[in-house]
């Protein structure tokens, strides 16, 4: 994701949304709606296998039971569960690949910024909204699990080659 500026990283719309309160408040929020909603009401089965490879299956599979299309998941009532998977998978590639969380600013038209999750040993990020909506989309019940699996493997190639800088 490269401007013509340069890198967005490098960007000052890139450093202004980090400390935007519209994504430290929504990641604070989701971080408590795991705990509180998430794995009591919405997927109770995922508490023994909370930011694990099988928690992103159970997860996927999940989701396929509660929404019959990805404009199902992320329209209406449905949007608040819908972003509690995406906090769910985000945060599980974040704490398996020493990932962050950032705000990503969108090109114009587009306003706000997208949340997700930058690691070292990647030039782009790991975007668990699109994740969530390629797996409603294809509705193989794999597809997610995948990208953690390419996700994992990338980033111990990385750990294996010393941590080289991004650059």
């Amino acid at each position: 994701m490269a401007g013509s500026r340069g890198p967005i990283r490098e960007t000052p719309e890139y450093r202004d949304a980090q400390s935007d309160p519209r994504f430290t408040s929504w990641v604070t929020m989701q971080e408590a709606a795991i705990e509180l909603e998430f794995i009591v009401a919405d997927v109770p089965e995922l508490k023994p296998h909370l930011y694990t490879r099988e928690g992103i299956v159970l997860a996927e599979h999940a989701a396929l039971e509660r929404f019959p299309g990805w404009r199902d998941a992320f329209a209406g009532d449905n949007l608040t569960v819908a972003m509690r998977f995406v906090y769910f998978i985000g945060e599980t590639f974040r704490r398996a690949t020493e990932g962050r969380w950032v705000a990503v600013p969108q090109a114009p038209p587009k306003t706000g910024a997208l949340q997700a999750i930058d690691v070292q040993y990647k030039s782009g990020f790991h975007n668990p909204a699109d994740m969530l909506q390629m797996a409603l989309a294809q509705r193989s019940g794999d597809r997610i699990v995948k990208v953690f699996d390419y996700a994992i493997e990338d980033h111990q190639k990385w750990v294996d080659a010393g941590r080289p800088s991004r650059t």
